[in-house]
Order: structure tokens, then C-alpha cells, then sequence
């Protein structure tokens, strides 16, 4: 009854709904089908390394973690108690119930959960821009190879990136809801926005910081920038903070330690010592920092500690103790040999931005060119669409935030594109944008209206 007296204006509008509805879901699929498929041919084409089934020495100690919670044992590798954080064993420990503990069923998983983070990118870029970028961002994510390639591989990354998209999106959404001057307003209908993306936003960067502890920072700086940029809205309006704007900060660390805190306290109960990662953070950091570091991971010291200077009983060291013990060394090094250090973060560097893979396997002379191509262009393709979608600060901290951080920190911890390629990917959404700007109309601005909190439709 409600088409018969519906409008031809509304009539359109639905209609043009439905028709974005089946576009998402066919580049949904796709996504889902190139994942699939690249899971099924990479071990056919490309045979793996290392114990027959993976392809970095990483994969094989998180395999050996998740069948440990798979099988309700204790979760070591055996010697170590923290040696990594518990998120993507577990993921893999919930695949093996799922599917059989068999690495290809388990990747074939991994990939169809992978495919989740293209629609939350695609919300994402939804909120910061229009449909059209939205849905450009979306095709592109779907067939990017670095995505798919990190959806397939049995690597922390591969999950993180699920959990990243899911955060840049509920920051957003809080965003959205929050910055209207009274959101607090019991009449209002914004209270159960704000909080449900609080607390999604809390949620998620927990879970991104359980697979890679080097996000532990983020969701408390995140909620710091959001009451920051909140207060200059506020000031240019001539108001101020309200109560309720922080505490939907609150929320937003509240729901991050809650999910957080099993980890530590079992930490500090093992230990005696409170370890918000892993012990890990002291091998990762003298990897980098040392008198013999060239920018690439080679964790050799720890077997052959003599070589680098270090106490020959390393190996024997507890746990705890050759972490702090290694944290020192790094430091020390920084302290004696500052020029080195400056110069090995600019080699990192090189590294985390370079345009060609060097991991082994993986650096074959056409790999690498049709690397560069790949990579340059999506440089200059964010550049173009960076410049079409002024002012940076709309969209900064989304898109080009995470990107920026981890290629701080990898200032100190070795380089790798590997690194780079999980929190490049919500920078297509200014590829998308450089596209549009290019094949859409002379003039046209992919910014958002700031007297809404919803996007532009302009296609």
C-alpha cells in the first residue's frame, strides 16, 4: 500500500536504494570469491616454505598457539607464557573447531572473515564521503591484491585488519552522533547512538590490540583526539564541553580495559608483573636496534647472543627478564650510537614505504614490477584524491591516522611492507576519491557537508 501512494520522487529514491543494495552485495561476493580462490591457488602455485603449510616462521608459532586453546591446553609455545597476545590464536583456535584443524580449511576461513572488513571500509568511507566514493572504495578493496593476499596468509594481519576497519568505522559513527551540540538530549534519540558506537569502538580496538599490541595506544589516544576536536567544534560555536561528551569518551576506554583486562590479569598472575602485550616487545625492539641491524628482522642474537655483545646466557634468561634485559640493550644502543640509530630509521623507513616486496619468495624480478606499478600508483592516486577532498581534517585521522602511526613506531621496530599494507587500506577511500574526481564532473568535491552529519550523494 505504501508504493501505491509513495511519490515518484520517493518512488525513485527506493528504487535507486535497491539498486545500491545489489551493487554492494555483487562487489561483496566478489570480494568473497577472489578471497576464496586466492586461498585454494596460493599453496598450488606458490608452495609454502616452511613445515608444508605456511609461508612465514610467524604463522607456524601461532599455529602452534591456536591448537593449544583449540585443545583447552595452556597457552604456551612450550618455554614462553606471553610470547605473543591471544587474538589471532584464538581466531584460529575458533576456525579449527569451525572448520577442522587442517592450515588450507583454516585459511579458506580466514579469508571468507576477511571479506567482512570490505563492508565496514565501505561504511566507512560511506560516512567521510558519498556513495559513489563509497562504493568505487569498495570494488577497489574487493580485488586490491595486497588485501586479498593478507587474507589468505595465516598471519596476524590478516584478522587485524577486520577488527581495524570495524574501529575506524564506530569512531566515525561516534563522531557523527556525538559532535551535534545537546546529543545528550533525553528527546533527542542520539544517547543509544552515541553509546552503542562508544562501546563498539572501545570493543574493537581491543580486539585489534589482542592480535597486534602495537594498536594498545590507539583507543586511548583515539578518544583523547575525539575530545580534543570535539572542544574546538564547541569553542567555534561558542560553547563548551559538556559532562556528557566525556564520558562517551569514557565509554570508549571503559569498554577497551574491560575486554583487555582477562589478558593482563592473567599476565600479572603468571608473572607478577603487569604486561599489557606480550614479551615479545624487547627481542621486536633490540631487532631494530642494535650494532648490527640493517632495517630487516633477524632475531639471530637470541641464539647466538656472543655475536652481538650480548650475555651469553640469553637463552636461559626468564622470560620477563631477557625482555627487560633486551629493552635495556636497545636503548643503550640508541644512547652510545645515535647517528647509527637515525640512520637505520631512515633504512626502516625505506623498507615500511618501499614499492617492492623483499621478503624471500616473494621479490622474482615480475613480482617486483608489477609491484612498483601497483604501489607507485596508489601513492599518487591518495596524493590526487587527498587534494580533491580538502580540508585533510574531515577524514585525516580515519584514513591516513593509522597509516601515519605505525610508520612512526616502525621508526624504532624493524620496517616491512607487511606492516604498512593492513593500515594503507582505508587510504582507498582517497583512491576512490581520485578516481571519481577524474571520471566524474570538472569541479566536483568529494567533501562533507558540514551541516550534516550524513554524506553527499552526488552520482
Amino acid at each position: 500500500m505504501q508504493n501505491e501512494t509513495a511519490t515518484p520522487g520517493e518512488q525513485l529514491t527506493s528504487s535507486r536504494a535497491v539498486g545500491i543494495g545489489w551493487t554492494v552485495a555483487a562487489l561483496i561476493a566478489l570480494a568473497l570469491a577472489v578471497r576464496l580462490t586466492a586461498a585454494w591457488a596460493l599453496p598450488r602455485l606458490y608452495p609454502p616454505r616452511y613445515s608444508g603449510a605456511f609461508y612465514f616462521p610467524d604463522s607456524e608459532l601461532y599455529w602452534k598457539l591456536g591448537l593449544q586453546l583449540y585443545h583447552g591446553r595452556p597457552y604456551t609455545d612450550g618455554a614462553r607464557l606471553v610470547v605473543r597476545t591471544p587474538g589471532y590464536p584464538a581466531f584460529l583456535a575458533v576456525a579449527m573447531r569451525l572448520v577442522g584443524a587442517e592450515p588450507q580449511r583454516v585459511r579458506l576461513a580466514q579469508a571468507a572473515a576477511a571479506t567482512v572488513a570490505c563492508l565496514l571500509f565501505y561504511l566507512l568511507w560511506r560516512r567521510l564521503f558519498d556513495e559513489r566514493v563509497a562504493r568505487v572504495g569498495l570494488a577497489l578493496v574487493a580485488v586490491y591484491p595486497p588485501a586479498v593476499l593478507l587474507s589468505v596468509l595465516l598471519l596476524s594481519e590478516g584478522i587485524f585488519v577486520l577488527w581495524l576497519s570495524a574501529q575506524l568505522w564506530a569512531l566515525a559513527e561516534l563522531w557523527a552522533a556525538i559532535r551535534t551540540d545537546r546529543w545528550d538530549d533525553p528527546h533527542g534519540g542520539q544517547r543509544v547512538r552515541v553509546v552503542t558506537s562508544a562501546v563498539a569502538a572501545g570493543l574493537t580496538g581491543a580486539l585489534a590490540a589482542l592480535t597486534r599490541p602495537v594498536w594498545l595506544p590507539v583507543t586511548p589516544l583515539a578518544a583523547g583526539l575525539l575530545l580534543w576536536a570535539l572542544a574546538r567544534r564547541r569553542r567555534r560555536a561558542g560553547s563548551r564541553l559538556h559532562l556528557a561528551d566525556a564520558a562517551a569518551a569514557l565509554v570508549v576506554i571503559l569498554a577497551f580495559v574491560l575486554l583487555c583486562f582477562p589478558w593482563w590479569a592473567r599476565n600479572r598472575l603468571l608473572t607478577g608483573h603487569w604486561v599489557l602485550g606480550s614479551l615479545w616487545v624487547g627481542a621486536s625492539l633490540y631487532d631494530g636496534l642494535n650494532p648490527q641491524a640493517t632495517g630487516a628482522s633477524d632475531m639471530s642474537f637470541l641464539d647466538a647472543p656472543e655475536r652481538y655483545g650480548l650475555e651469553p646466557g640469553l637463552p636461559a634468561m626468564g622470560e620477563y627478564e631477557q625482555d627487560l634485559y633486551l629493552r635495556q640493550q636497545a636503548w643503550e644502543f640508541v644512547r652510545r650510537h645515535p647517528a647509527q640509530a637515525l640512520w637505520l630509521a631512515w633504512r626502516k623507513q625505506l623498507r615500511f614505504w618501499s614499492v617492492v616486496p623483499h621478503a624471500p619468495g616473494w621479490s622474482a624480478a615480475p613480482l617486483r614490477w608489477i609491484a612498483a606499478a601497483l604501489w607507485c600508483s596508489v601513492y599518487a592516486a591518495i596524493l590526487v584524491g587527498a587534494w580533491r577532498s580538502r580540508p585533510v581534517s574531515r577524514w585525516f585521522l580515519f584514513l591516513l591516522g593509522p597509516l601515519a602511526y605505525s610508520a612512526c613506531v616502525h621508526l624504532l621496530f624493524v620496517g616491512s611492507i607487511r606492516y604498512r599494507e593492513p593500515v594503507l587500506l582505508p587510504a582507498l577511500g582517497l583512491v576512490a576519491v581520485a578516481i571519481c574526481s577524474i571520471l566524474g564532473r570538472k569541479g566536483q568535491s568529494y567533501r562533507k557537508d558540514r551541516s550534516s552529519s550524513d554524506a553527499l550523494v552526488t552520482d
